[in-house]
């Protein structure tokens, strides 16, 4: 676009006051006969690049999340623009997600409407802003301290506030953990060091909510992998990763099989115990491109598999802590209890 801008521009016979680009929107001022001179010079460009054009109505017009407006003193004034097929949905008060990412919600959106709305529209924004939230559920309390608090505690938190200056140099390490209500705040607090900066995510995702809109890709080629292969002659399994397509992680084991060099728990069965593999029903357990996390998912479902194959090393990795927790988890899906 920026090219584009600057080929044109360069050929426009005529003064253009202002024009702003934001990725593939442009806003401009031209003179009101040269609108359609404007829009054929752009579309004249290039044959697969066409622009359409919304011109000026009641003095103003929309640009993104902005309205252009024109006084009689023909000067500019923005104001918050929201489209009329907007729905006013937000994150909701009740929903599972941390209470000072609701609070940084409503505290982004007020920032917004500072900076975009003139002073004499502010007002009106913020009353805007005060009904939809009430309609998503958040209380009238806390939205008058958050909306029409004009101290500086009300911008955005991080909660960070409290980190000594004299660690500014260290590298600083981001991670992040499942939110429980309840519970994510303590680890947070107890996981929380000079140079850890951990926050809580939400499990409830959009590709969680809705089907799949593409095929799903056959299992034989999906890379970055934790997955199973089942013994077709026994109820032994083996676990296994890669960063390769399975099925070319498969070839290798039937390679495996038959070098007797190779040292491997999948090879080894199929030699001493003189099995065949179920290669045709192996599974994919989980899907990881990072090396060291797809490493430990496969310590983590080897651990799960009480009729693994693997070799012990293949779970030294994991903590005594990790341990008791994945027999725990075990004993609650077979509906078992422990006792002590």
């Amino acid at each position: 676009m920026d090219f584009i801008v600057d080929c044109i521009l360069g050929d426009i016979p005529f003064i253009i006051p202002f024009l702003k680009k934001y990725v593939d929107d442009l806003i401009a001022a031209v003179p009101e006969d040269k609108v359609a001179f404007i829009r054929d010079r752009f579309n004249r460009q290039h044959e697969c690049i066409k622009f359409t054009v919304e011109e000026e109505t009641d003095m103003s017009v929309s640009f993104l999340d902005t309205k252009v407006m024109r006084t009689p003193q023909n000067r500019l004034m923005l104001d918050w623009y929201r489209k009329p097929s907007s729905s006013g949905r937000y994150l909701h008060f009740c929903s599972n997600h941390p209470h000072r990412q609701k609070v940084n919600m409503v505290l982004g959106l007020k920032n917004r409407i500072q900076k975009i709305a003139h002073p004499t529209l502010r007002h009106n924004n913020l009353k805007i802003l005060f009904g939809l939230m009430r309609e998503n559920g958040y209380p009238e309390g806390l939205l008058k301290r958050l909306i029409y608090n004009a101290t500086p505690s009300g911008q955005p938190q991080n909660g960070d506030s409290g980190a000594s200056t004299s660690n500014t140099q260290m590298r600083t390490i981001y991670s992040s953990i499942p939110y429980v209500r309840g519970m994510t705040h303590a680890l947070v607090n107890l996981l929380k060091t000079p140079n850890l900066h951990v926050v809580s995510r939400s499990e409830f995702r959009i590709d969680r909510l809705y089907s799949r809109t593409k095929d799903r890709i056959d299992v034989g080629k999906m890379s970055g992998v934790v997955y199973r292969i089942p013994c077709s002659m026994c109820d032994k399994v083996y676990v296994g990763q890669t960063s390769q397509q399975l099925k070319q992680r498969i070839s290798q084991h039937k390679s495996d099989t038959k070098n007797p060099n190779k040292i491997c728990a999948l090879a080894d069965h199929v030699r001493l115990e003189d099995h065949v593999m179920g290669y045709d029903s192996a599974d994919v357990l989980e899907w990881e491109l990072n090396t060291r996390k797809r490493c430990f998912l496969e310590s983590y479902h080897i651990k799960r598999q009480t009729n693994s194959m693997n070799f012990k090393k293949d779970i030294e990795g994991v903590s005594s802590i990790y341990a008791y927790l994945i027999h725990f988890d075990l004993f609650s899906e077979s509906g078992l209890s422990i006792v002590r």
